[in-house]
């Protein structure tokens, strides 16, 4: 393209050709240059696009792989917990220690978490029971040791829980603070 150029110039100087024709063709010249160098520009550009896509590619595969192995690996856990939990369809509870079950905290086929209450077990041999209790100043002359009394309980207003008194004990320091109330 040059060397067509430069033979324009060397006509003109000879008088072959005029001097519009000669700027013609170097309009022409440079017009083909610059889209010459604009293609190589959008060449380097798409060679620029293709190496980020490939390895926008490479870094996607290597995440679907990680995701694949990690739902691969949460699959195989969920599956150790369902043979775990389907083994005779028994799940084993230990108490901290012996006694029996006094109370169920949940239903059968009720959702439990981690932390939820089950049950209440209370001992097995209770030999006795202990109650503190406060009465009123004006009832401490009509009580003693070894009067029954009759406890209830407004949790379990139908039972009467009927026992002799035991033990008195007068707190001095107390009955003064009550008196000055």
């Amino acid at each position: 393209m040059k060397n067509n150029m430069e033979n324009y110039r060397y006509y003109q100087s000879k008088g072959l050709i005029n001097k519009d024709q000669l700027t013609n063709q170097v309009a022409l010249y440079y017009q083909q240059q610059n889209n010459l160098l604009s293609l190589s520009g959008q060449n380097e550009q798409n060679a620029l696009q293709i190496t980020t896509l490939e390895s926008q590619i490479q870094t996607q595969a290597a995440d679907f792989d990680n995701r694949i192995y990690q739902m691969e690996l949460q699959r195989l856990e969920l599956q150790k917990e369902l043979v775990n939990t389907d083994v005779e369809g028994e799940i084993i509870i230990r108490a901290l220690s012996d006694g029996k079950v006094d109370s169920l905290s949940v239903t059968v086929g009720q959702m439990v978490n981690t932390g939820d209450s089950l049950l209440q077990v209370i001992p097995e041999n209770i030999e006795n029971y202990y109650l503190i209790l406060w009465v009123p100043n004006d009832a401490v002359p009509y009580i003693s040791a070894g009067d029954k009394v009759n406890i209830r309980y407004e949790a379990f207003p139908q039972k009467n829980l009927g026992s002799s008194l035991l033990r008195l004990k007068l707190y001095p320091g107390l009955l003064r603070q009550h008196r000055k109330c």
